[in-house]
């Protein structure tokens, strides 16, 4: 099983050529300081920049072993962070992890599954989904503000746990410190793109983790994978600390300088 083992055939092509990588050795989070947390984005983009594709969705973009990695990239976090958008999108469920992950993740001092952290300020969802009935898998966190739809925000509180960050639009440092106060400190964000933009801009991003996808999108409307809520008069350096390759997918890393 992928879970024990490494992806067959990727290549780790930096710093150090390696065949048959082990990724859960090197996407391993960092030792956590007391009261510290880690911040990691994953996204995928096409050669020409589109981070969806004709459909709307990340996964006509994806390869086996994009997929795969996701598995391993969720396996190792206490909880996913995503947008509003992305979990209608993206018809998100409660987590459900296969059983090998949910060992390794127990022998390993985590819970046996992460949690997932929806953000949305107007709370457009829809409450009969799984996502909000199910009675599997942890409850999910809705981030919001203070002056989200009074009666949205009464249902969803009957339904799962409420974070209130910011009052019109979420305040995502106080939102990430509040995740990190639960012990949810190792953090994986999934997008969408606006809700990268805002991490980023926040200097809230520990990691950057980008698959890039060998295939032209050919859609000049579509979002690539940060949409900035505002211009910035100098570039954001970032440094390079790994690349892997599978089948012309290449998975790169990036962290802070």
């Amino acid at each position: 099983m992928f879970w024990h083992g490494s992806l067959i055939a990727v290549r780790r092509l930096y710093p150090t050529y390696a065949e048959d990588v082990d990724l859960l050795a090197s996407y391993a989070y960092p030792e956590m300081p007391f009261g510290g947390r880690w911040l990691r984005a994953n996204m995928i983009t096409s050669v020409d920049g589109a981070a969806t594709d004709a459909h709307g969705s990340s996964r006509g973009l994806a390869s086996t072993a994009d997929r795969r990695l996701l598995v391993a990239l969720r396996g190792m976090s206490d909880v996913i962070l995503a947008g509003g958008t992305t979990v209608r999108r993206e018809a998100y469920k409660r987590s459900r992890p296969r059983e090998e992950v949910v060992q390794w993740r127990q022998s390993h001092g985590l819970s046996p599954a992460p949690r997932l952290a929806v953000v949305s300020a107007n709370l457009d969802f829809d409450y009969r989904s799984e996502l909000f009935q199910a009675d599997h898998g942890p409850v999910p966190i809705v981030v919001t503000t203070a002056d989200a739809p009074s009666l949205r925000l009464a249902t969803v509180q009957e339904l799962v746990e409420v974070i209130v960050a910011g009052s019109g639009r979420v305040d995502l440092g106080l939102a990430v410190a509040a995740l990190a106060e639960r012990g949810l400190m190792r953090i994986l964000c999934e997008g969408g793109p606006r809700l990268l933009g805002q991490l980023a801009d926040a200097w809230l991003l520990d990691e950057l983790c980008v698959t890039v996808a060998p295939t032209l999108a050919g859609r000049p409307d579509a979002p690539n994978i940060m949409s900035w809520p505002r211009a910035r008069h100098e570039l954001v350096p970032l440094r390079l600390t790994d690349v892997f390759e599978d089948g012309g997918y290449l998975f790169t890393r990036y962290g802070r300088p």
